[in-house]
């Protein structure tokens, strides 16, 4: 797999996602905000205060639901507007929400973590996976997640995929869209970031410690890894009309935030992504 580096300048890429209409977005952890690259090249830049955007989604209106500082967010990329969707759970204020993914119910997954904890290079007190029904009902589905990050479903709706960095490839058994049961590890694997699920099941894995993106099979077993010349491999997703273009994000040391390594890489791939639902809020 050959990748061609699009656009690169940026501190710490996360959050890539593509719209129907080829829209690539994402974001950037060091400088803030959320940027866009249409079709032609042409960039544009949104919520520029906002910190720590880890996950995107598009919703049923036309809005963007962001994760990040605070939680979650509806945006309205057209008038500017923004609107809380998530700000605590049972009480809980959310410091900041990573990774999240809808379901086929137009609800969203997500990972809360202990920011502050990370930063400072502690242990995080908490951690947690989440579902937000479109009703706006939340469910904990997990309490003992270091640090969440990526997110994914099988083809079939069996298996929901989790990333936790400091362990792995988690999965969890699901029935009619639900988490149904304990996760198990589908694969040991720290410094686990952002993650895709393809048609065929195979689960793709950003690994930002080691530089590469991992391709595993669906009994767990590694098939694929693709090394980068950059510091860090955060995240990825799948576009384009046949959903065979697999975007990867990058990022720079994060002891250096200023050093601007940051880049998107596209590839075409042999297997084709899985169209991700969307969200009914």
């Amino acid at each position: 797999m050959r990748f061609e580096k699009l656009y690169d300048g940026f501190g710490a890429l996360e959050a890539p996602r593509v719209d129907g209409d080829g829209n690539l977005y994402f974001s950037d952890m060091v400088f803030g905000g959320l940027r866009k690259y249409g079709a032609d090249g042409v960039g544009s830049s949104f919520l520029t205060e906002r910190a720590h955007i880890g996950g995107l989604v598009f919703n049923q209106d036309g809005r963007l639901i962001c994760s990040g500082k605070g939680g979650l967010i509806l945006f309205d990329e057209r008038s500017g507007a923004v609107e809380p969707l998530l700000t605590g759970i049972d009480g809980f204020p959310l410091e900041v929400v990573n990774d999240i993914q809808t379901d086929a119910e137009g609800g969203i997954y997500g990972g809360a973590i202990d920011f502050t904890a990370l930063a400072e290079g502690r242990a995080p007190a908490y951690g947690f996976l989440f579902r937000l029904d479109p009703s706006r009902e939340v469910t904990v589905v997990a309490r003992d997640v270091n640090v969440s990050n990526g997110l994914g479903f099988s083809p079939d709706g069996s298996r929901l995929y989790h990333a936790d960095t400091s362990v792995g490839i988690r999965v969890y058994p699901l029935r009619n869209g639900r988490v149904c049961g304990a996760a198990t590890l589908f694969a040991a694997l720290p410094g686990a970031d952002g993650l895709a699920v393809d048609a065929e099941g195979g689960v793709w894995v950003a690994c930002y410690s080691t530089a590469e993106v991992c391709r595993f099979d669906p009994d767990g077993q590694l098939r694929e890894r693709i090394p980068f010349a950059d510091p860090l491999v955060l995240s990825l997703c799948f576009g384009g009309a046949d959903l065979r273009d697999l975007y990867v994000v990058t990022a720079g040391h994060f002891h250096e935030p200023q050093s601007r390594l940051g880049a998107v890489y596209r590839a075409r791939s042999d297997v084709a992504g899985q169209p991700l639902p969307i969200a009914r809020f």
